[in-house]
């Protein structure tokens, strides 16, 4: 029963500092976005055009969530959605030059928050937490394809 126990301490912990950081990242931002529209531009800053559904796969969030915050930066010139040439039912969604800038910026004027969440650890446990973040992630993945 203490591995149960230790794993719901470890979820609460994890959802306490993932609220910790967002609260304090959208007092900092000055672009006016959302810390969910920011992982939606540099995800599609680093792997290019996404179907909806693979960019949701991706940020974890619905189709839905996707389609509402694309909408949003669409508006403002971010991003561009597109339509498969052979299938037109496919949507795509791709960050453009003005959405690249913005990722550009909002890299730069956020390494002091995300600075105050990881600087003072040892660079040891920052190795570790990243290993640790990353097999989390593969075991969802594989559970989910079961």
């Amino acid at each position: 029963m203490p591995e149960m126990n230790s794993n719901f301490v470890l979820s609460d912990l994890f959802r306490s500092v993932l609220k910790q950081m967002t609260r304090e990242w959208n007092k900092r931002m000055t672009q006016n976005l959302s810390f969910s529209q920011f992982r939606m531009l540099l995800k599609l800053s680093s792997k290019g055009k996404q179907k909806v559904s693979e960019l949701a796969n991706m940020l974890c969030l619905t189709s839905g969530a996707i389609t509402g915050a694309a909408d949003k930066l669409i508006v403002r010139g971010l991003i561009q959605r597109t339509r498969d040439e052979e299938d037109r039912r496919v949507v795509y969604i791709e960050i453009t030059p003005e959405g690249e800038e913005i990722v550009q910026e909002i890299q730069e004027g956020q390494r002091e928050t995300i600075a105050m969440f990881f600087d003072e650890l040892p660079q040891e446990d920052t190795d570790h937490l990243i290993r640790i973040f990353s097999q989390a992630l593969e075991n969802i993945e594989r559970h989910q394809k079961e």
